[in-house]
């Protein structure tokens, strides 16, 4: 499965912006230089979503406009969240200008069942219709649901109903890192989910928090209160990203902890002597702006909480 890490523009070109790019449309009309130049380098898979779960949904012109100066692949149709009506007329409408383009239809629904009428309706409705996309490509753009108390949840089931309608997936943004990583990741290969985007690794590090299995979901917010962040928080940001990637990767996550690879390839960005025989793994560690209280054994690191085995043996418990 492919990642998009969804960076602010003030920040958008110092980091790993993974396997292929989700732009945010509506960062496009206010930032045009700094935002779309990192955006466009190299020769990734360029993603456009609409603007809408964030509020900012643009015009069918002003969308194709900005599909233009991002050079985008593939366009997010429009949708309404919570009115499944509402998105399948906005998105037909959209679909039949969206010609030059591969699009993406994101389902909604007040309820499991209403959400799969809904996409069930939209490949009926493509099916029919002559095909207006570029080469008939129609990706389903699978939301967590917020509107939902606890919608994340039937994440899914969803992919299981869409698996069987033999269309690409993208996974809209990730709601609960837990749920992500004990329900969805495992499965993912098998699924043959085609990508993911999300500002999980960012919105944790921007605030100084280390990516766990369990780390709670932070909303990014207005990203101009991320126009100053110190070292630390620049430098967790790159490690949480390389996290991610390393689960996401590997199809799940180690219970023995973080991998002390992943740390020390990670401080390589700043430091020669980063490798295991030249330094020790705290120092690494705080190069990378981690803090707190960490049990370290068979070159993996876990928080340390109270409880835990090891709390006996302090040659394992480290403290930055």
């Amino acid at each position: 499965m492919k990642i998009a890490h969804l960076i602010p523009p003030s920040w958008n070109s110092n980091y790993d912006l993974g396997d292929y790019r989700f732009a945010l449309a509506h960062w496009i009309k206010v930032d045009k230089t700094s935002y779309t130049t990192p955006m466009k380098k190299g020769d990734s898979y360029m993603i456009m979503d609409n603007g809408a779960f964030e509020g900012e949904l643009l015009t069918d012109d002003e969308l194709l406009k900005a599909a233009e100066q991002i050079g985008a692949d593939e366009l997010v149709l429009p949708d309404v969240p919570g009115d499944p009506k509402a998105t399948l007329s906005a998105s037909y409408k959209a679909y039949k200008k969206f010609g030059k383009y591969r699009t993406m239809f994101v389902p909604h629904g007040q309820s499991l069942e209403e959400w799969i009428e809904c996409v069930d309706a939209w490949v009926s409705k493509v099916n029919e219709a002559p095909s207006t996309s570029q080469s008939g490509y129609h990706t389903i753009g699978i939301s967590p649901l917020r509107y939902l108390d606890g919608g994340y949840k039937h994440t899914k089931e969803m992919i299981v109903h869409v698996i069987g309608l033999d269309m690409p997936i993208h996974l809209l943004g990730l709601a609960d890192m837990s749920y992500f990583t004990s329900e969805l990741l495992p499965n993912l290969t098998e699924w043959d989910i085609r990508g993911i985007d999300t500002s999980y690794a960012f919105a944790l590090g921007a605030r100084g928090i280390l990516l766990q299995p369990d780390s709670p979901k932070v909303n990014l917010g207005d990203v101009k209160q991320y126009n100053v962040l110190s070292t630390n928080q620049r430098r967790l940001v790159a490690l949480n990203i390389a996290i991610l990637n390393s689960w996401i990767a590997d199809g799940a996550v180690d219970p023995r902890g973080l991998p002390d690879m992943v740390i020390r390839k990670t401080a390589s960005n700043w430091v020669l002597y980063y490798q295991r025989q030249f330094e020790r793994l705290e120092m690494v560690m705080r190069i990378c702006g981690i803090s707190g209280t960490y049990i370290i054994r068979d070159d993996f690191v876990k928080p340390y909480t109270e409880g835990d085995p090891f709390d006996k043996d302090i040659d394992w418990i480290i403290s930055i």
